[in-house]
């Protein structure tokens, strides 16, 4: 069966999403966070903008608003994943795959859904008990330091579409 096609349009927004197969923790320390972040910011097309981000230790959550070249998008999902993978295992082990199938992906309808879709991404941390407010998360966009160490990342307020 073929794999089903992720379409991207520029003038849009997006929610990307992945978690680890079968449920399983991926992210177990700062390494792990930190080799996610530099594979997505080293491969990202300069037409897309990360609008919101929040690692937790068995997902991930992108909110991003492609502003050009949207074939771009899913070359630079699926090298970076490809990217982070090959080297999570080759300096922690294990074998098959990290990812529970493709990252999954949902358009963004209007500046409201926006806003909304970003709230709920930096929440993610207090919504699974890892944080009490969503700035005190470290891998997290509304932590103030996340964005100074990955400027790729984008400053509020959003730079909505």
């Amino acid at each position: 069966m073929p794999r089903r096609s992720c379409e991207f349009h520029a003038g849009l927004a997006y929610h990307l999403y992945n978690r680890g197969a079968e449920k399983a923790r991926v992210f177990l320390r700062r390494e792990h966070y930190e080799l996610f972040l530099g594979s997505f910011g080293s491969a990202r097309p300069p037409g897309v903008a990360v609008l919101a981000l929040c690692l937790l230790p068995n997902h991930w959550h992108m909110g991003i608003f492609v502003r050009q070249d949207p074939d771009s998008v899913s070359q630079w999902l699926q090298r970076a994943l490809t990217r982070f993978g090959r080297r999570y295992r080759s300096r922690w082990g294990g074998v098959g795959p990290l990812w529970q199938g493709r990252a999954g992906s949902r358009t963004i309808q209007c500046e409201v859904d926006l806003s909304g879709v970003a709230r709920y991404i930096e929440r993610n941390p207090v919504e699974a008990k890892t944080a009490h407010r969503p700035e005190d998360w470290l891998w997290s966009s509304a932590n103030a330091s996340l964005r100074e160490r990955y400027p790729w990342i984008a400053e509020r307020p959003f730079d909505s579409p």
